[in-house]
């Protein structure tokens, strides 16, 4: 009996130990951190140049860092935690440099620009001579060098080599320590030269300690630095290493390279290897940079290209070109300075996205994204998901945006897809009740969409449908009391409206009727009427009377049922635009005027009763295509004569 229960008490507390091991098994290890890619230089070079990429996270293990140019595999020479070297590989195309460590993957912001091979681009034609160890003098023979030895980049296989004398034809330079048989190159201005044979690079025979360089040659304290040399220990604990006397932490070691840390209490001076009983000082000194700059806020939060920001942190440098602004990858120019305050410019050509700020080698990127005002970015396209088509209607519930119905040549369609901005996705939902049409027109009372009219293979239609997202389901309502071509959906102060031509007719949801409001003033022939909702007030004009453009513009007061003429557009109207409100301002964009397609958007101000033109359409001239307003956002798009058809766009305007 006393061996039975001592069994179960040994099979019990195996148990338990298995147990409690697999429980702490199930917390992991944390997951890699994200790398990031803040810059690179030089941002445009032929096949062979060589690419420093700044950021954070890398991995020290060159081969731990895969990079490559427009999906091209490139080779890693050089890498720290902040920075790597890469060589534009045979075959790379413009395009963005992407990044992956650790299965995180991250992309540029801007393309790195391949250019061809130039009538003054430099040649190599040989090299004496053609094997050596770290730090033996290697004459480089060719053409189109230049005079000024800075001015001439050369690298043996991606490592960077000093050099001491440049004329047009030949290069002296020192073999860099770290250096592996490779090719050469030679790098003047956006052209590189790669030489056709190899440098064989023979191990360092055994002796003193030497340092031929390190990068980078500046940095705050915490900044990792790669020394470049000869017969340093690979045993991390043999080789001694100092800032200007004081001593810094290696964290890896082989005979030609050390990784090391700038220690906290470092001052610019020379750094010192120390093996064993000798000593290796470097010819230049280390510039000890502030520590790393931090970014707490900038205000105001949005902005348009040209318009003043101010950023709030630490460790900014009071020298204000010594602080490097990017917007998104876009340099901005630094107005004022001090350790804690930044005056910038937001940047002309840049999108919404993170600002960054680098002091020497030092980058800070921002928490929060910076809103461009007044711009326009691609959103996730629409083309993506669903085959083409154009003419669509859409409205916009819930945070949510929808588009139904639309045509392409002679097909129609019934779909309804709905967007959402936060994920860019589209869903397809259930179809619009009243079967194929483009051209509908609609609008949103109470969470609820009601939408009709159009035209279908049987041509223009009046029956009106309710649609409930919750349900996803469509019921029939009463028809309108006319069809029409063209028409705007409208909703203001609890009712519907459907504009057309100079018609105005009103839907009570309540009572499921309609009734015939006060005509649109203006030219009796006026047709394919342009309408917007400001402030709970529509606004209505343009279009055209037979062929000719109108630009007249009346605001509806609903109370009076009366119509109020207000300040025409400049110059000739159009019809078929795009029509939306943000911040008590109406706009109103793309279209038709006469037979030419446009790209123009107009910003109306009812405090002021003025007109405005604001940036064109990004996506290129556009008639009859879709507005969706989510979240102080407009997304136009999905027209007719679009570049790119399906393709929505997002906009936030300079209010």
């Amino acid at each position: 009996m006393l061996n039975h229960l001592t069994r179960f008490i040994v099979v019990l507390s195996i148990f338990s130990i298995l147990f409690w091991q697999c429980g702490n098994d199930d917390d992991g290890d944390p997951p890699p951190a994200v790398p990031t890619l803040v810059s690179f230089t030089p941002v445009e070079g032929t096949e062979g140049a060589v690419v420093t990429i700044i950021g954070t996270n890398f991995s020290t293990t060159t081969s731990e860092n895969v990079v490559k140019f427009n999906g091209t595999p490139a080779t890693v020479s050089v890498a720290s935690d902040v920075s790597l070297v890469a060589t534009v590989p045979a075959g790379a195309s413009t395009g963005k440099i992407t990044l992956e460590v650790n299965g995180r993957q991250v992309e540029s912001n801007r393309d790195f620009t391949v250019v061809p091979k130039t009538a003054d681009a430099p040649t190599i034609t040989g090299f004496s001579p053609t094997s050596g160890e770290a730090g033996t003098s290697v004459t480089i023979t060719g053409t189109n060098f230049l005079p000024t030895p800075g001015e001439n980049k050369v690298t043996f296989n991606g490592i960077t080599a000093p050099v001491g004398e440049a004329s047009a034809t030949s290069l002296s330079v020192l073999v860099p320590g770290g250096a592996v048989t490779g090719k050469i190159s030679v790098a003047v201005g956006n052209q590189t030269a790669v030489s056709t044979t190899d440098f064989e690079v023979i191990p360092t025979a055994p002796g003193d300690p030497s340092i031929i360089a390190f990068i980078p040659q500046n940095g705050s304290p915490g900044t990792t630095v790669t020394i470049n040399g000869t017969n340093f220990s690979p045993d991390i604990a043999g080789n001694t290493v100092t800032f200007n006397n004081v001593a810094a932490s290696v964290t890896s070691a082989s005979s030609t390279s050390l990784v090391v840390v700038v220690p906290a209490e470092a001052t610019t001076g020379n750094i010192t290897v120390r093996v064993g009983d000798n000593t290796a000082t470097s010819a230049n000194a280390f510039t000890v940079l502030p520590a790393s700059p931090v970014i707490i806020s900038f205000t105001p939060a949005r902005g348009a290209s040209g318009a003043e920001v101010v950023l709030r942190g630490t460790n900014f440098s009071s020298t204000a070109a010594n602080n490097t602004v990017e917007f998104n990858g876009v340099s901005s120019e630094v107005i004022s300075a001090a350790p804690d305050e930044l005056t910038v410019v937001v940047p002309e050509g840049a999108d919404a996205g993170q600002i960054s700020v680098r002091v020497g080698n030092q980058v800070t990127i921002s928490d929060e994204n910076f809103t461009i005002l007044d711009t326009w970015i691609e959103s996730n396209s629409f083309k993506e998901n669903v085959s083409v088509r154009n003419q669509m209607a859409g409205f916009v519930i819930g945070g949510k945006g929808y588009v139904v119905g639309g045509s392409f040549g002679s097909t129609r369609y019934d779909e309804l897809f709905e967007y959402d901005p936060m994920t860019g996705t589209w869903t397809e939902k259930a179809a619009f009740g009243g079967g194929d049409r483009f051209a509908m027109a609609g609008f949103v009372i109470d969470d609820k969409a009601y939408m009709g009219l159009g035209v279908s293979r049987n041509g223009s239609q009046s029956d009106f449908w309710e649609y409930d997202p919750q349900a996803d389901a469509w019921t029939k309502k009463n028809n309108v009391s006319r069809s029409f071509l063209r028409s705007r959906g409208l909703n203001a102060a609890g009712k519907g409206y459907i504009q057309g031509d100079r018609t105005l007719l009103e839907y009570d949801p309540e009572n499921d009727s309609w009734s015939e409001k006060a005509l649109l003033p203006g030219n009796n022939a006026r047709s394919q009427t342009v309408g917007v909702v400001i402030n709970d007030k529509i606004y209505a004009g343009f279009g055209i009377a037979s062929i000719t453009p109108l630009n007249d513009f009346w605001e509806y007061d609903a109370s009076a049922d009366s119509w109020t003429q207000k300040a025409s557009l400049p110059g000739d109207g159009f019809r078929g635009a795009v029509t939306f409100s943000l911040g008590g301002k109406g706009f109103v964009a793309t279209g038709i005027r006469g037979n030419t397609d446009l790209s123009e958007v107009w910003e109306y101000d009812p405090a002021q009763d003025a007109w405005s033109r604001k940036d064109d359409f990004r996506g290129g001239t556009m008639n009859f295509g879709v507005s969706l307003v989510i979240d102080d956002k407009a997304y136009i798009g999905i027209g007719n004569r679009n570049e790119t058809f399906n393709t929505l766009w997002e906009y936030v305007p300079d209010l």
